[in-house]
């Protein structure tokens, strides 16, 4: 049977192409949806990201100094004297957690040098510096979450941000490598290689907080929850009645097969392709980070972790489940491509 279509209906119908972004082409999709299907859309709440917990339920006080830079004024070779001194100096105490990172490695990798080089000359001042470093060793995770994951750069990299979103998720090529030598870095230190490179830690840091992490979230939310709308609007006409009957194949089924098609399949799904493509670049390398310094992480941050990870793995559906919602308007309209 030859598909009539309504050519007046069908411009005043499709008219538009996308120009106002990814939010507009959900909104336009929804739209066109409930106008052709004749069904009025269901004003539901959708999933909401979780944010990051605030600054103060991440933050935990600095372990205090086991060791007095007094203690070391009676091993005069020693670094470790300077290196307590600057900690304990006014600028030292106001560092930030990247700059206490810092700090706790050199503390280690100079510490670790200094006990050798004391042998069994000083018995007392060894045992101290030996359960100061064994006390440090156990901090690492800690002092490397917080001056990462926990620290204001990251922060950043996770901010949802105003607006709207952008049509494309296009990477620059450095915001992988950055996060995957950051990981790297810390895979070293909890191994006991103590080297770090203060410059170079800042500059990963800085790459990382202009990523657009939290943007990327909002665009999931959104694609799943409109998706969803979408879904219900299709349940919703096909319960109340079919869209097409045998030997009868009405206009609107052609009209709804261009909807789908020319917004849906063809702006929609592209747009969600390139943010796909972003998300297997980020997360899983964000993932083994986080996991690595599991230990170090606090509570709160755990809890919003696990609630994130359980948002996007439902979001990253999103597609598949709207495609099956349709199938059943395209079986009875005959719209599916044949089957070879």
């Amino acid at each position: 049977m030859r598909r009539t279509l309504i050519p007046v209906f069908m411009c005043i119908l499709l008219s538009g192409c996308g120009a106002g972004g990814p939010e507009a082409d959900l909104d336009e999709y929804i739209d066109k949806l409930s106008r052709v299907l004749e069904q009025p859309e269901d004003a539901t709440n959708g999933r909401v990201m979780p944010r990051l917990p605030a600054v103060r339920d991440l933050r935990r006080e600095a372990p205090t100094e086991s060791i007095s830079i007094l203690e070391f004024l009676q091993i005069r070779q020693c670094e470790l004297q300077q290196l307590v001194a600057a900690r304990n100096s006014s600028l030292g105490k106001l560092a930030r957690p990247s700059q206490r990172l810092v700090y706790q490695l050199n503390f280690l990798r100079t510490g670790e040098a200094c006990l050798a080089r004391m042998g069994e000359s000083h018995p007392e001042l060894s045992a101290i510096l030996a359960r100061a470093l064994e006390q440090k060793r156990q901090q690492l995770p800690e002092f490397i979450w917080q001056a990462t994951l926990g620290g204001e750069e990251f922060r950043s990299f996770w901010r949802f941000g105003g607006g709207s979103l952008p049509p494309t998720f296009d990477s620059d090529g450095t915001l992988s490598p950055a996060l995957e030598q950051l990981l790297e870095d810390a895979r070293r230190w909890l191994r006991g290689d103590y080297r770090v490179d203060e410059a170079r830690l800042e500059r990963l840091l800085g790459r990382i907080a202009d990523g657009n992490g939290g943007v990327q979230l909002r665009a999931w939310m959104q694609l799943s929850n409109k998706l969803s709308t979408a879904s219900a609007i299709v349940d919703a006409r096909l319960a109340r009645r079919p869209l097409c009957f045998k030997e009868m194949h009405p206009p609107a089924a052609d009209i709804f097969y261009t909807v789908v098609k020319e917004v849906f399949v063809r702006r929609i799904q592209v747009w969600a392709a390139t943010l796909n493509s972003r998300y297997y670049e980020l997360f899983p390398v964000i993932r083994r980070f986080e996991e690595l310094l599991a230990p170090g992480e606090p509570p709160a941050y755990g809890a919003c972790r696990a609630a994130r990870d359980e948002a996007l793995s439902h979001a990253m559906l999103a597609l598949k489940r709207h495609v099956t919602s349709l199938h059943p308007a395209m079986d009875q309209c005959k719209l599916m491509p044949a089957r070879r």
